[in-house]
Order: C-alpha cells, then structure tokens, then sequence
C-alpha cells in the first residue's frame, strides 16, 4: 500500500525531481563505494533503475555520478599529500641550511595548486547542491566524510606552513618584505597568482 502510494507521488514528479527522489533512495543504502562495489559483484542485480527522461534529468543524475567519483579521485593523492608533508617538515626542522629561494617559491605555488583542488572542487559540489539539487546532497556519506577530511589535511598543512613562516624558516632578512605566508588571500580565490589561498 505505501508502495503504491509513493508510485503515485513520484509518478507526477518531474524528471529531474524523479533522479533526485532516487538519488535520495540510493544515499539511504550505504556509502557510494559500497553501492558501487555491491552492483558490481552483483552485476546491478539489486540495483534499482532510473529512467532518464530529458537533458535535466541526465545532468542531475551525472552530476551525482561525476561528483562522487570525483571525491573519490581527490582521496586517492596520498603521494602528493605525503611529499608535501615531507619538504614541509624539512623547511620546519632545518636548522644548519635554511631552504632556498628557490624552494620555497616551489613549495608555495605547489601548494597552492594542492589546495585548489579541493576548495574549487568543495564549492563546486555547494553550487550544484543549491542550485540544481534543491538543497540536497550531491555526495553520499562516505564521500562527503573523504571530502571533509582531505580539507582538514590541505588546511592544516596551510597552518603549518604559515606557523612556521611567523616562527622564521625564512629567516633571511632579504626575504623579510615577502613573508608573507599563504592566508592573505583565502577571501579571493585565483585572484592573485602570487597568493596561495589556504586558510579560513
């Protein structure tokens, strides 16, 4: 009986509100990687069909699709994220040969790049939320949980870098007049190509 009610109900839904009702009913079942990995094993034989109406539907239900593996593709730059780390804690613990010119100006416009990633991405996925999905959420939890993490590393890695920065890994007084850290210009993101938009 509630069945056919809710058949009734979705049935005078449009298209898009019709992918958006069972991207709802999809985010109740679990996290997308183990949605995925079950149809996969399953070969969809306890997926539930969408029927894809017009060109709003198709855009609602690929935004869904190509955001969260996009999160997932995000999750995986464990390397990048590492060799970050590992020049950082060097620029932190040197004592006896202070980092170059060179490196630094290399690690600020790396960076930069690493945390762009994530912030355009983050705001990416808040503008189609708002503005095509009515409010609802585009990613899943699992994804959402794996988008929310990679922000703390790439923020904590900005703090680190602007903590150290104040504390003088650059403590070369010809560099005094550009120390300037990384959080200047979060307000203003790609504004200024000699900015890395990384704090809050």
């Amino acid at each position: 009986m509630q069945e056919s009610r809710l058949a009734k109900a979705e049935a005078k839904l449009s298209g898009w509100q019709r992918v958006l009702a069972w991207m709802h009913r999809q985010q109740q079942l679990g996290g997308f990687v183990e949605i995925a990995t079950r149809n996969v094993e399953t070969n969809l034989a306890f997926s539930t069909p969408v029927v894809i109406e017009d060109l709003d539907a198709a855009f609602v239900f690929h935004c869904v699709t190509d955001c969260n593996i996009r999160a997932l593709e995000l999750n995986e730059a464990h390397l990048e994220k590492g060799l970050l780390s590992l020049c950082l804690n060097r620029f932190r613990n040197t004592t006896e040969t202070p980092p170059e010119d060179w490196e630094i100006a290399a690690f600020r416009r790396a960076l930069k790049v690493f945390v762009l990633k994530w912030k355009r991405f983050d705001r990416a996925v808040q503008i189609v939320t708002e503005e095509h999905f009515s409010g609802m959420r585009v990613l899943f939890d699992d994804t959402t949980a794996m988008l929310e993490k990679d922000n703390e590393d790439a923020q904590r890695l900005c703090d680190l870098f602007n903590a150290a920065n104040r504390t003088g890994f650059l403590c070369r007084a010809h560099l005094a007049g550009r120390n300037r850290g990384v959080s200047a210009s979060l307000h203003a993101i790609g504004s200024r190509e000699n900015h890395v938009p990384c704090a809050r």
